[in-house]
C-alpha cells in the first residue's frame, strides 16, 4: 500500500512539474523556477489519501495565503486558493527513500509548470521538495518552498 501511495504521489508531482516548466532555455528546472516564480508557499500540511486535502500556507502572491489540493496529490491537479481562483499544475518528480524518521520518502518536483490559473501573474515553472512519513502526512522538506 506505501509504495502504491508513492507511486501516486510521485505521479502526481510530475504532472505539476511538467505543466510549471515549458522555457526553452537551458537554464537547470530549479533555476527557471526561482526565476519565474510569483507565487511560493513556506508550508505544506496534510494526509495525502483519497478525499484528503494538502494546505499550502504562508504563500505569497494573489493567493490569499492559503491553497488547497484534494488528494492524493498527483499530476495534473488544481489548487484552490484562498483568494477564490484557482491554478492547474502539472508535473514529472523523482521520489527517493531517504530514511530518516522526518522524510523516510522525499519527493521532489523536477519538471513542473502551470497550465491555467484564474488568478492573474500565476504562471511559469513549479518546483518543490516534499516528505512522506510512514502515515501519509505531507510536509515540506527542511529548507525547501513550494513555487510557482
Amino acid at each position: 500500500m506505501r509504495r502504491f501511495i508513492a507511486g501516486v504521489l510521485v505521479t502526481a508531482l510530475a504532472v505539476v512539474a511538467a505543466a510549471c516548466s515549458g522555457s526553452s532555455d537551458s537554464s537547470s528546472p530549479s533555476t527557471q523556477a526561482a526565476s519565474a516564480a510569483t507565487v511560493t508557499c513556506r508550508t505544506v500540511s496534510g494526509t495525502d489519501d483519497v478525499g484528503q486535502k494538502l494546505t499550502f500556507s504562508g504563500c505569497t502572491g494573489p493567493t490569499g495565503g492559503t491553497g488547497t489540493v484534494m488528494g492524493p496529490f498527483a499530476s495534473p491537479t488544481v489548487i484552490h486558493w484562498a483568494s477564490g481562483g484557482t491554478t492547474q499544475v502539472v508535473f514529472d518528480s523523482n521520489m527517493q527513500q531517504t530514511g530518516t524518521p522526518t522524510c523516510p520518502t522525499q519527493l521532489t518536483i523536477m519538471d513542473g509548470r502551470v497550465v491555467a490559473s484564474t488568478e492573474a501573474g500565476i504562471t511559469g515553472a513549479v518546483h518543490g521538495t516534499f516528505c512522506i512519513d510512514d502515515a501519509r502526512s505531507v510536509s515540506l522538506a527542511p529548507g525547501s518552498t513550494f513555487a510557482l
